[in-house]
C-alpha cells in the first residue's frame, strides 16, 4: 500500500473499530490504580506523556517508554531508517465490544515536513507482524484490556516522538485528538 493511502485506511479503520459503541465513557477519576495520571481531552485535545493514561470516548490507552532498535525479532528496518517500539496498553471503557486496529495510532517526530509521521510497520506488508506486538486488528471486549508493542519505522535521524490518536465517528465527524510526547529510552 503506498504511503499517502494508509491515511485514508486510518481513516475508514477508525470509522469501523467506533461503529456500535454509542454510550460515553464514565468520566474517568484523575489518577488510575497504578498511580498514573489520568487524561481526558479539553477543548478538543488531550496532552499527555509515557506513563499517563488518555482516556478517549471509547477506550484508555497508555503508552509506555519507547525504544528505538536495529530490529525487532527478524525485522530490520529499511536502509536509513530505525525501529521504534512504543508498548502500549488499551482498555475497552464503553458498553459494547469494540473493534481496534493497530492503525489507529500514529508517531511523528521532530520535523516541519509533512512526511514526518509514520504508522506501524504492519500497514504496508502484515508479514512483518511478529508475537509481543500489537495484531493489526482485534476486538476488546467490553472492559478488556490488550497490551502488545506499536513498531514504527521512522528516519534514522530522527528525533523528539509523539503518538497520536483521534477520534472519529461512525458520520465521519472527527472528534478530540490525543497527544503523547514519548519518553525514549
Amino acid at each position: 500500500m503506498k504511503k499517502q493511502n494508509w491515511k485514508i485506511l486510518l481513516a475508514a479503520g477508525l470509522v469501523l473499530a467506533m461503529a456500535g459503541c454509542g454510550k460515553k465513557a464514565e468520566p474517568a477519576a484523575e489518577t488510575a490504580e497504578d498511580g498514573s495520571k489520568i487524561i481526558t481531552a479539553e477543548n478538543g485535545f488531550a496532552y499527555g506523556s509515557s506513563g499517563d493514561v488518555m482516556q478517549t470516548q471509547w477506550f484508555t490507552v497508555q503508552a509506555g517508554d519507547a525504544s528505538v532498535l536495529d530490529s525487532y525479532e527478524d525485522v530490520a528496518p529499511a536502509e536509513g531508517k530505525k525501529l521504534l517500539v512504543v508498548p502500549v496498553t488499551v482498555t475497552n471503557t464503553c458498553d459494547t465490544d469494540l473493534s481496534m486496529y493497530d492503525v489507529d495510532f500514529q508517531v511523528q517526530w521532530d520535523d516541519d515536513s509533512e512526511e514526518a509521521f509514520a504508522a506501524p510497520i504492519t500497514v504496508d506488508d502484515a508479514t512483518r507482524y511478529r508475537d509481543g506486538m500489537l495484531q493489526d486488528s482485534y476486538v476488546l471486549a467490553v472492559k478488556e484490556s490488550r497490551s502488545g508493542d506499536l513498531v514504527f519505522e521512522v528516519p534514522a535521524d530522527s528525533s523528539g516522538y509523539t503518538m497520536l490518536y483521534q477520534e472519529v465517528f461512525e458520520t465521519s465527524e472527527t472528534g478530540d485528538i490525543f497527544v503523547i510526547t514519548l519518553n525514549v529510552k
